[in-house]
């Protein structure tokens, strides 16, 4: 049976035999623009899912109107910002506040002065943060987005010719819609009319995103502004991803691609290597302060981590080991954008030895109150490692482990099949490799960065 991985590559094949990124308006490749879309559209072929949850109308509009608020009184007040940051459009439940985890934690142990640019979330921020300026864009969102619908005629009578070429080479892969793409285009342009507007309004020498697939749009605003753009690491990989896999762009791509430890700088993130620097882990320093280090650890239940792209396997996993004669009871952790089907929830509340854990509730407490943690390729294994815990890696004929041979010299305790499982109760915990996963946060690196 193919996996997610097989279909990737061969999406990525095809998209070179079509020459999709020679596709360009504005000397910008349209592809990279929406690739993304069509690779998880492919995906769905192996199972794969990336929800993520909608909000409804009325706090959507609410949110708009405030965001046309404070991008007029920001732009009216004349200030330079010389820092934005484009935070991540997902926040934790940390100690009763919702936060940006990558973003905030950075201003705040760095003293970045600086002003966060957010999209609509869906959680409440029952603790703003006082000394740092939060601008809503959804007004720019929405009203590009609506905009773009009057302006797509113009755009397909001017590239008619390309956009018909272009739609029937996506057609050949999988099928396109020609009024999606139109209007993509269309929606594209107006928001780089708006950021280039804003950036130079605001003499900004610097942007920082969380997840460029989300902000690419204002990435190629920034560079035509010759602004200097960063990303931060958001999560891991040490394989080909729908988000990364691809040719470097520098017209759309980040100058720089910020890593939690040296261990993440690889080939993995899109990115040449020698673009990608270590600043460390600037959530750790929240963890630290937060966290209650002495909460009641549990010594008989394990928890597991999921992903989209391995659910089916995960569950069957876990269905087999619910069948073993353990002591053990498992807590599946779900990630933020995968949700269980019907038929999933149904047998999972069959099982006694099985329960779902709250993933609203930031990764960090939950790995603070188990001993044992076990996944395939999840950034909580290696955020795991790092505090200590016992952590595995799945290898059984579900999930074939990616890299057993680094894994075990990494410190990893490999699973090779359930009746492993057991051998937990004689482990010590592992080699704990701080420097390789997530290095001590340097505030240091980061403002040097900022001022090159």
């Amino acid at each position: 049976m193919k996996k997610h991985l097989d279909y990737l590559d061969d999406f990525i094949k095809l998209e070179t035999e079509q020459n999709l990124y020679s596709f360009k308006i504005n000397n910008i490749s349209f592809w990279r623009i929406i690739r993304f879309k069509y690779r998880i559209q492919y995906l769905k072929g192996a199972n794969f899912s990336n929800s993520t949850k909608s909000t409804t109308i009325y706090p959507l509009f609410i949110s708009a109107l405030k965001s046309l608020f404070q991008l007029t009184i920001l732009l009216l007040k004349r200030e330079k910002n010389e820092n934005i940051f484009f935070s991540f459009p997902r926040l934790v439940n940390f100690n009763d506040s919702y936060i940006d985890k990558f973003t905030e934690p950075v201003i705040e142990f760095a003293g970045i002065n600086s002003t966060i640019f957010k999209r609509h979330f869906g959680g409440n921020n029952f603790k703003e943060r006082k000394d740092i300026n939060k601008i809503n864009i959804d007004f720019i969102f929405i009203f590009s987005f609506v905009l773009s619908f009057f302006y797509a005629p113009f755009i397909f009578l001017k590239h008619k010719k390309q956009i018909l070429i272009f739609t029937k080479k996506i057609n050949d892969i999988l099928p396109a819609n020609k009024y999606f793409i139109i209007h993509s285009i269309s929606n594209h342009l107006i928001q780089k009319y708006i950021y280039t507007f804003i950036f130079r309004k605001l003499k900004v020498k610097n942007i920082i995103v969380v997840n460029r697939e989300v902000y690419l749009n204002q990435i190629i605003s920034a560079k035509s502004c010759k602004i200097k753009v960063f990303e931060l690491q958001h999560g891991i990989t040490r394989t080909s991803t729908p988000n990364y896999t691809g040719p470097y762009d520098d017209k759309i791509d980040p100058d720089f691609f910020l890593v939690f430890g040296s261990f993440w700088i690889n080939d993995k993130f899109g990115i040449p290597i020698n673009k990608i620097i270590n600043i460390g882990w600037a959530f750790k320093n929240y963890i630290d302060i937060y966290i209650n280090k002495n909460s009641i650890i549990s010594e008989d239940s394990i928890l597991v981590l999921s992903s989209p792209e391995i659910t089916n396997e995960i569950i069957s996993c876990l269905v087999n080991f619910s069948k073993s004669d353990f002591l053990f009871k498992f807590k599946l952790r779900l990630h933020p954008q995968e949700s269980l089907s019907y038929k999933q929830s149904k047998l999972i509340t069959k099982l006694n030895n099985i329960e779902l854990d709250d993933n609203t509730l930031d990764s960090s407490i939950s790995i603070m109150k188990h001993k044992y943690i076990i996944g395939v390729n999840s950034s909580v294994l290696f955020e795991s490692l790092s505090y200590g815990k016992i952590v595995g890696v799945l290898n059984t004929s579900e999930l074939p482990s990616l890299s057993v041979k680094e894994d075990s010299e990494l410190g990893f305790e490999i699973i090779e099949s359930a009746i492993q499982l057991n051998l937990f109760r004689n482990k010590t915990s592992p080699k704990i490799y701080n420097q390789i996963y997530y290095s001590p946060f340097n505030k240091t690196i980061v403002n040097q960065l900022l001022k090159l």
